[in-house]
């Protein structure tokens, strides 16, 4: 077969044209470096360059401005085209330029110069979220759900004001466990502008549910926002994400006053009792999950107990599930929590034990340990010694390793 035979017709991106000439540029990239006092050069290669192609061609004809026009917005697009060219064959490229030249003395004919550059492929790594951003984005979707069953759940239109009443009870049920959680400080104690506004919503909405107004008990989406506004604020505004997830626990066991009968108006008022019940300790170990994930544990077996205690809850909500799409969601948050902490497993320190031979002070324990005096307190603190300057021998006593 002849070269002639193996032609193709030229063409970018299926709009053709004729080809005059072309030039194709490869190589290296080059960094040389030439030092001072020195003859010799080091000439470093940084890969391969990027293969660039000049097309020369033309269109001919009497409607060759059709073409020229579809060239023009092809160039434009920024997309990734393919070329196919008479000698090189065909090729993934970019458009850097199209020059077109036309004359009055040439009528239905024009020049076209295209640069082309190989488009290549994207080798960068794709960023991917941590662990415990993984953690969190499941614990949101957990409330979205959440959410989503409470609005569906609660039953107050149309229906005896003692369901009504009793919905109301259960809400103000909820606020005493938050007032409770304001008392133990944290929530007014902020100090910038935006957490101090952060802060007066977060006790308006609270006052609201603690006296829900008729209008808001009907408005059933209303009240799951103030809600999860609520438990947000718990762990926007408190002191630490270790006293937020003490907070969130608070509700791990929340119940509220239920009704015997079987009639329809017990159990209206059961159902929306046990559809408040499921919201609250759902919200609660979602918002707990967030603190768990945000804290800087000291040592592995502290990160292990929190995360055990989180585990066991979110285990027993499964256990009680009833709707696919909150399992699904339990699930995910679940294996993130159990991914995510500790989140330094290989160089958080580790709790073990030791016996010294005789009593010493905490100081020198501390300095045979660590090489070092800084942790003698947590010496004292961790074995709850009496005196800094008695720690028992012959006894096991617990120290950390050195992360």
């Amino acid at each position: 077969m002849a070269w002639r035979d193996t032609l193709l017709p030229a063409s970018f991106n299926g709009i053709q044209f004729k080809v005059q000439d072309h030039e194709a540029a490869v190589g290296r990239r080059l960094v040389v470096n030439e030092y001072p006092l020195r003859d010799e050069p080091y000439t470093e290669d940084m890969g391969r360059k990027a293969r660039r192609w000049s097309v020369n061609g033309y269109l001919v004809g009497a409607n060759y401005t059709t073409t020229r026009d579809a060239l023009l917005d092809a160039a434009e697009s920024g997309e990734v085209g393919q070329l196919v060219h008479p000698y090189l064959g065909r090729k993934t490229v970019k458009v850097e330029e199209l020059r077109v030249r036309e004359s009055q003395r040439d009528g239905g004919f024009c020049e076209v110069t295209f640069s082309f550059v190989e488009a290549g492929a994207k080798s960068f790594p794709t960023a991917a979220p941590l662990p415990n951003q993984l953690a969190v984005m499941r614990a949101d979707d957990l409330l979205s759900v959440a959410r989503t069953l409470f609005t569906g759940g609660i039953n107050v239109d149309g229906i005896s004001e003692y369901v009504r009443e009793a919905y109301g009870g259960s809400l103000s049920d909820i606020s005493g466990v938050f007032s409770a959680i304001q008392l133990a400080g944290g929530i007014n104690g902020q100090t910038s502008i935006s957490k101090i506004n952060q802060a007066a919503d977060w006790v308006a909405n609270l006052a609201e549910i603690a006296f829900p107004s008729q209008t808001l008990i009907s408005d059933i989406a209303g009240v799951a926002g103030k809600l999860i506004s609520l438990f947000g604020g718990v762990l926007d505004l408190g002191v630490g994400d270790k006293e937020s997830g003490a907070n969130f626990a608070r509700f791990s066991d929340f119940t509220t006053e239920k009704t015997t009968g079987t009639s329809v108006v017990a159990s209206a008022i059961n159902q929306n009792a046990e559809t408040v019940e499921r919201f609250v300790r759902t919200a609660a170990v979602a918002n707990e999950t967030k603190a768990l994930v945000g804290r800087d544990f000291s040592y592995y077996e502290e990160a292990i107990e929190a995360r055990t205690a989180v585990l066991q809850k979110v285990d027993a909500l499964l256990e009680s599930s009833q709707n696919d799409d909150e399992y699904t969601a339990m699930q995910a948050m679940r294996r993130e929590i159990a991914a995510a902490v500790p989140e330094n497993s290989e160089t958080i320190p580790r709790l073990r034990n030791i016996v010294i031979r005789q009593s010493e002070p905490a100081l020198v324990v501390a300095y045979e340990q660590y090489g070092s005096t800084t942790r003698a307190d947590d010496i004292v603190n961790r074995n709850q010694l009496r005196h800094p300057g008695f720690v028992p021998g012959g006894v096991p006593i617990q120290v950390l390793s050195d992360g």
